[in-house]
């Protein structure tokens, strides 16, 4: 399957948020397919096997409740409201029967330790969907198992740098011949990194996260492919 991931494109991270609409919502979603964006959304397991669509591991910066997202189960998520809206988390499944295809998704697979019940849970689902996707993971077992069992998605290895010691992305940036990755979602503002340089020469994509105004979006460009972008109706 082509990726629009191999032309450049912005795609609306956790969906067309701002203040009035909460980030990965169905509206957030809704808004991102009426403007014609790409959409960019998280995955979590929850206690009973559900996945639903939330970044955080914890509920919250986003609900001002005090709970792991992994002690939750679905009869939960209709009393829980995200900040300041009448909106719910949503599961993965409404999200999909919303967006139905209209535009591309990526999925980004949270931390996992289970042996991979999170990878296995949305391969079943996805295997239903007929919309155009990709999936990336910060976790690098996730994107070896979709090597192994999906072959056929294309997959992404995320890379953090501020955020994490230095010896952990110098792994990661080394674990690239082993995990295959079909393109690389890298921290913005890290363009002359030399593993930048060296995906750009193999030919392999690189999405860029999280971009927040016009200037970074066209210095971006100059190295990237794709490209996730927030508060672009202030640009």
């Amino acid at each position: 399957m082509e990726s629009f991931l191999l032309e450049q494109k912005k795609i609306a991270h956790r969906g067309f948020h701002n203040e009035q609409i909460p980030e990965n919502s169905l509206a957030a979603f809704q808004k991102a397919i009426e403007k014609g964006y790409p959409i960019e959304l998280d995955l979590h397991i929850i206690k009973d096997g559900t996945i639903i669509v939330f970044h955080d591991d914890n509920l919250k910066r986003m609900t001002e409740i005090n709970k792991d997202v992994k002690d939750l189960e679905v009869s939960d998520l209709s009393t829980i409201y995200l900040k300041d809206s009448m909106e719910k988390i949503p599961t993965f499944s409404q999200v999909l029967k919303l967006i139905n295809g209209q535009v591309s998704l990526v999925i980004e697979l949270k931390y996992d330790v289970k042996k991979n019940k999170l990878d296995r849970a949305v391969a079943e689902i996805l295997d239903n969907y007929h919309g155009e996707y990709v999936v990336k993971s910060f976790w690098p077992f996730s994107v070896l198992w979709w090597r192994i069992h999906r072959p056929e998605v294309k997959r992404g290895l995320l890379i953090s740098i501020k955020d994490q010691k230095r010896y952990k992305t110098f792994l990661l940036e080394h674990l690239n011949w082993v995990l295959k990755p079909d393109f690389i979602s890298y921290q913005v503002g890290f363009y002359n990194r030399k593993f930048i340089k060296k995906m750009r020469k193999k030919g392999i994509p690189v999405l860029f996260w999280t971009i927040y105004n016009k200037d970074e979006y066209h210095k971006a460009s100059e190295f990237g492919t794709g490209y996730l972008v927030e508060k672009i109706e202030k640009w």
